[in-house]
């Protein structure tokens, strides 16, 4: 009602219709990253510039000086993930910054995929630039009535900005989405396990606190707890 824009849960599965909405600017996704096994397929690093100087964003020159940050950052995190052997994906925002994200080939825990992403960052400097990194996920454990954080889907329109989200070639040129969608760049969940213990030797696959489940504040229908069903199971499809 005030003229800003926001996201809210949508409580069915992702369909074609949807997408085909998101990539026509009609309406912006963004996706929540926990199953409710506490399991994850990607990792983001969100960078973005500092809120104190939203406002230099006019300055032509301030902008062009933060642009060839951005890049140097990215280029750090290419290099960096190079020599685990591991690949990632870059896009625009669309707004004031990129997402780095590691898409994996299988689910993974999020505390594995957490404890990576932080080892990660540890290793990355900004070098005194006003941009500040996120990890994605946040959270390690999810349930029914929260979902944790979300990150936009690429390719979409950033609703602020007015300005389509891209994926980015090495050089920071934009990847069509029709390019993309044939060969994104994949990882291999023991390729990012192997650079965990890299990184942190002395890690361990077993969490050494269980974070207790959260409370369910209605009972589980009983066909939740029964194999599920191919036909209609969205998660399974």
């Amino acid at each position: 009602d005030d003229g800003k824009y926001g996201y809210t849960p949508v409580n069915e599965p992702l369909n074609l219709n949807a997408v085909r909405n998101h990539l026509l600017g009609i309406q912006t996704l963004g996706i929540y990253q926990l199953d409710l096994s506490g399991k994850v397929k990607w990792v983001v690093f969100d960078l973005d510039v500092e809120k104190t100087h939203l406002d230099n964003l006019h300055d032509p020159a301030f902008r062009l000086w933060l642009e060839q940050g951005f890049q140097k950052i990215i280029n750090e995190f290419r290099e960096l993930l190079k020599t685990y052997h591991l690949e990632m994906n870059v896009e625009f925002s669309g707004y004031k910054g990129y997402h780095i994200w590691i898409l994996l080939q299988e689910k993974i825990p999020a505390y594995i995929a957490r404890n990576f992403a932080q080892r990660i960052l540890a290793q990355v400097s900004v070098n005194g630039l006003p941009i500040s990194i996120e990890i994605f996920p946040k959270q390690v454990r999810t349930s029914r009535d929260n979902y944790g954080n979300l990150v936009k889907l690429p390719y979409g329109i950033h609703r602020l900005s007015g300005l389509n989200s891209t994926m980015l070639n090495e050089d920071f040129k934009i990847i069509s989405f029709e390019e993309f969608i044939k060969q994104p760049k994949m990882v291999a969940p023991e390729d990012l396990i192997s650079a965990l213990f890299s990184l942190d030797p002395d890690f361990s696959l077993s969490p050494e606190k269980e974070i207790p489940e959260a409370p369910v504040p209605y009972p589980i229908p009983p066909e939740t707890i029964q194999s599920p069903d191919p036909e209609s199971d969205p998660e399974w499809l």
